[in-house]
């Protein structure tokens, strides 16, 4: 009988300690309650009636521009276009833009990698272009993609001077 007791008090104890853990929890994302907290009122003093504008110092602005590392110097230059002296020559460099040429990589996707023992080489399976192909490293695709490298989850394939990896 006194195990039973026992037991029953246990029990009880267990089931009350769920409760308050499950009563934290649901507490934190109520939206019922909210904490109020008011700010001390604080009594706005006006600065002006104990500091003139005469008595505050002029800024000082010829400091070091910490980015620059040059000083700055507040001159009003009046620039016109007229006048020759102050104009400087300024020759501009006209930079050729180079036409780069876009290659059409077809739809290539790496399936796998079945290498034999005793050689260095394997052979993979490729989808081109919804084709399945099984090539070698090294073997040339269409006059155009030659696969460079392969390993267990890429390849490195060569098109035009442009070089991209596959994954799995």
């Amino acid at each position: 009988m006194n195990k039973k007791v026992l037991s029953i008090i246990l029990g009880i104890v267990v089931l009350f300690i769920w409760v308050k853990v499950f009563s934290k929890i649901f507490d934190q994302f109520s939206d019922d309650e909210y904490a109020t907290v008011e700010a001390p009122s604080m009594n706005v003093v006006d600065l002006s009636k104990y500091l003139k504008r005469d008595s505050l110092p002029a800024l000082n602005l010829n400091y070091r521009d910490p980015f620059l590392g040059k000083s700055y110097h507040n001159t009003n230059k009046s620039t016109s276009h007229n006048d020759n002296s102050t104009s400087r020559n300024v020759k501009r460099v006209t930079v050729e833009k180079k036409e780069v040429k876009i290659t059409k990589w077809p739809s290539i996707q790496y399936h796998g990698f079945v290498k034999v023992t005793g050689t260095n080489s394997g052979t993979l399976l490729l989808k081109v272009n919804q084709n399945l192909i099984k090539v070698r490293e090294g073997e040339v695709l269409g006059n155009e993609l030659i696969v460079k490298k392969a390993f267990r989850d890429s390849i490195v394939i060569f098109n035009n001077g442009e070089v991209k990896t596959f994954y799995k």
